[in-house]
């Protein structure tokens, strides 16, 4: 498995190997919204990682369990939520 790198660098990986597959670790709060898939209703995994294979999530679980890849990237123990929509909403004023 390759050494992780910053996760800064991730943003450059799909521009360098099209189609590559990228692991990133050290994820400290996964949310999977699947609560069969971790623990309370956002199906959270803590010490996870996810797989992302060209512009789509391929894979998320515990890293202990995550496959091998083209590249690696350590996300330092920050949180994601892979799939998640910007869901914000602006006020109009409108009641109806």
């Amino acid at each position: 498995m390759p050494v992780p790198q910053p996760l800064a660098e991730a943003g450059r990986a799909g521009a360098e190997l099209p189609g590559a597959s990228t692991l990133i670790t050290n994820i400290g709060a996964l949310v999977t919204n699947d609560a069969t898939r971790g623990t309370g209703p956002l199906g959270l995994i803590t010490d996870a990682a996810l797989v992302i294979s060209g512009t789509d999530v391929a894979w998320v679980g515990p890293r202990a369990e995550a496959p091998a890849t083209d590249r690696s990237f350590d996300a330092q123990g920050r949180a994601a939520g892979p799939g998640c929509v910007d869901s914000h909403s602006w006020r109009t004023g409108r009641t109806a």
